[in-house]
Order: C-alpha cells, then sequence, then structure tokens
C-alpha cells in the first residue's frame, strides 16, 4: 500500500494573513510560489526566511580541474616529443596516451586552461605554436596561433619562449617573460617604488606580461608591471593563480623573493609578498624559485620540485605552501617523490591541481653522483592536510623539463 506524507501548504498570500508560527522543523509550502519556510517554534511566518539550499560554488576551471589533468611534450637530452597524455583526478592510475601536439616541443613549455580547451604556449627552440587540446574529446592539438608577443619592444627571440611564467583568471592567460626586463623609472603619478624597504636596494625594472584571450585566442597589447629586484633576478620560472593575482617566482640563483600582480589594470605595480624559504634539509635544499612546479588550491598556493642546470646538487623535491589571504614567507608541508634509481632529488616537473590535490607528472631525477634522467612519474599530495606526495601511476613516457604545467579539465 502506497503511503502519501503531506505537509501544511497554502498560497503565499494565505500564510502571509494568517500569520502563524510554525513548529519547530514543522514546513510550510507556498503552493503558488513553490518555496518553503522550516519553522523553529518561536518565529512568526513573516520573519522566517525562506529555504535555500546551499550549493557550493564551482572549482575556479582556470586554476582546478575536476577530471583529469594533462601532460604534453617534453625533452631531457637531445631528444623531444609530442605525446599528450592524460590522467584520472578521481581515480589513481597510469597515464593514456590521447593524441600528440603539432610539434615535438621541447622543455618548458607552459599551459593555461580555459573551460573547454588547454592551450599550450610553446617550448625550447624548436617551436613557437600555440597548440589547442580539446576537453570533450581525446584528439589531436591543433595550432591556434604564433607564440609572440604583440609588442615588437619585447621581441626577444632567444629568450621569449623559454620559462615564462603563465597565470590564468579564467578568461585569459597572463605571460610573465623570462628575461626581458627594463631598468626604468614608474611613469609619472603612479605609486612608490614597490621596494621590500622603502629606500633601500636596487634599482626599479620593468617587467613585460602579454595577455592571451581564450575568447579570440588571440593576444593583446602588452602590460609593463613594475618590479623591483636585482639585475640578476629578472627571469621567472613559474605563476601561481588565484582568483584576483598571479604568483611569480623570481630565478634562482639570487634573492628567493615570489610577488604578486594583479589581473585587473595596467601599467601596475606588483608587490613582493614574501620569500620562498627552503630549510636546510638532508640532502641540503638549493636556490629556491628555479625550474619550480606551481600547483594552487581555493586558498593555498604551492611551489615544489626545483632543479638547476648550473648546479645540480641544488636541486630538491621539497613542497612549498603559501595563503593567498595574507603575504607570507611559505612553509614546508612535504616532498614530492623520487625515482628508485635516480632518488637523490627530482626537479622540473609538470603540475596539475584539482579540487583536493596538486599532481606532479614527470620531471627529472638525480641519483647520487648527479646523473640525470627524466621520469615518468605521477604523484600527489592533498590540499586538506600538510603531508609528503605519494605515487599514483606513470606517465607512457618520459616527460623532461616542466611539459605542460597547470592544463587541467
Amino acid at each position: 500500500m502506497a503511503i502519501t506524507i503531506q505537509i501544511k501548504r497554502d498560497t503565499a498570500s494565505n500564510w502571509t494573513s494568517n500569520a502563524p508560527t510554525l513548529a519547530a522543523g514543522e514546513f510550510g509550502f507556498e503552493t503558488d510560489t513553490g518555496k518553503f519556510k522550516v519553522g523553529d517554534g518561536s518565529t512568526a511566518w513573516a520573519s522566517l526566511n525562506y529555504f535555500e539550499f546551499t550549493v557550493s560554488p564551482p572549482p575556479p576551471y582556470n586554476v582546478i580541474g575536476e577530471d583529469c589533468g594533462y601532460a604534453a611534450g617534453g625533452w631531457l637530452g637531445p631528444d623531444a616529443h609530442n605525446t599528450i597524455n592524460k590522467y584520472s583526478f578521481t581515480s589513481d592510475g597510469n597515464a593514456t596516451d590521447v593524441g600528440d601536439l603539432t610539434i615535438c616541443d621541447a622543455p618548458y613549455s607552459q599551459g593555461a586552461s580555459s573551460s573547454t580547451h588547454g592551450y599550450q604556449f610553446g617550448g625550447r627552440c624548436l617551436g613557437n605554436n600555440i597548440d589547442k587540446i580539446a576537453f570533450a574529446s581525446d584528439a589531436n592539438a591543433t595550432d591556434v596561433g604564433v607564440d609572440t608577443p604583440s609588442n615588437p619592444l619585447v621581441d626577444n627571440p632567444s629568450g621569449l619562449r623559454i620559462r615564462n611564467a603563465i597565470g590564468n583568471d579564467g578568461s585569459a592567460a597572463y605571460r610573465v617573460f623570462c628575461q626581458i626586463t627594463y631598468p626604468a623609472l614608474p611613469p609619472s603619478g603612479s605609486p612608490a617604488t614597490p621596494t621590500r624597504t622603502p629606500g633601500t636596494g636596487p634599482n626599479q625594472y620593468e617587467q613585460p606580461v602579454d595577455k592571451f584571450t581564450f575568447s579570440s585566442e588571440s593576444f593583446a597589447a602588452t602590460t609593463l608591471v613594475h618590479m623591483y629586484k636585482s639585475p640578476y633576478n629578472y627571469a621567472h620560472m613559474t605563476a601561481v593563480s588565484s582568483p584576483d593575482h598571479m604568483y611569480i617566482t623570481s630565478y634562482g640563483y639570487c634573492k628567493p623573493d615570489y610577488w604578486k600582480i594583479p589581473f585587473a589594470g595596467a601599467d601596475t605595480f606588483s608587490s613582493c609578498v614574501g620569500d620562498i624559504v627552503t630549510p636546510h634539509l638532508t640532502p641540503t635544499a638549493g636556490p629556491a624559485g628555479q625550474f619550480n612546479g606551481a600547483y594552487q588550491s581555493t586558498t593555498y598556493g604551492y611551489f615544489a620540485s626545483n632543479a638547476s642546470e648550473l648546479a645540480p646538487g641544488s636541486n630538491n623535491n621539497l613542497i612549498l605552501k603559501f595563503p593567498f589571504s595574507s603575504d607570507a614567507d611559505t612553509a614546508l608541508v612535504g616532498c614530492l617523490t623520487c625515482d628508485s634509481t635516480y632518488n637523490l632529488r627530482r626537479g622540473s616537473a609538470g603540475t596539475t591541481s584539482s579540487t583536493g590535490h596538486g599532481y606532479s607528472h614527470g620531471g627529472r631525477g638525480f641519483n647520487p653522483s648527479f646523473a640525470v634522467a627524466a621520469l615518468n612519474i605521477i604523484d600527489k599530495f592533498p590540499f586538506a592536510s600538510d603531508a609528503n606526495a605519494t605515487d599514483v601511476g606513470d606517465l607512457t613516457t618520459v616527460y623532461g623539463n616542466a611539459s605542460s604545467s597547470n592544463i587541467q579539465q
């Protein structure tokens, strides 16, 4: 026999005119509006709020994925490849080969994600394509543009396509150029020089930033962001994106600062957030900020997997964390995994971020003699707690040198 459960119901006007007081937990349904209230035993109908389901906002797709991460291209030594790998965020396991880039893309290619596609911006020496990867189906990438700045004043082919940092506000990717700065004063009427200690330190520099809009798949005019740093500390390695800012690391040979740049506005000032703190461990932590990976949750940014071309012994696999809510030094919260053979340190891993974890794929491993090899590791670490990463799968091939960081669906 069917059981019918009914609650009190009437039109909105009748509920208002009768003005009852519902018992605690008692429902009152408006038949003409579809809305309802729940009583507390003391509050009259008119003073009760309508019941609304709490809906969690979707994750910011510009920096966090729900389904899977991508690794594409990569290089170590004389060889580059064009393989596109995809791995799941919902279950641990190996990656699958889902297509090819339009070229064999060399190291240090960086990426960004719109809600429907991933974009990979060039690589070292072998090409200046902008490759577009569709999330809806597994297929080869398409070439949608040339990875060159719109402002010829900053066109420096020798350094343009290597190690640029890419930020993402959801509608556009922001590229901070590596190895291009200008010793220039801030424009008239601008805020004070953003030094860490006003009136001290080296000169002001301007850093070009290009904006690639996803809807038009084209570059807008170049913005010059005013920065303060030592003359050699000018090559930015990676970027973390919050809803409002991109956080960028500086070249690791010098000061271990990291900076934030607002997405809104042009001819703006960056500000120094704090230090990238790498405590001395065994093995000893090296310079901060060079060739490291970038990850982000909704509230924190992470840097990890440093590597140095000039000093292999300074590589480390540290995971460093900092808050978006305040400016602070990073804190050591864990370590990435290492290969069983090349197990001394791991650097230059590609990165993706899900709603709950940061993922590292590939990278370079070093053995105790500092011999180096490209790796196929996929590992992840939690955002909810401070912990080491765990090995959760393998790529289909080795991916050296930060291939396709921050392309996630």
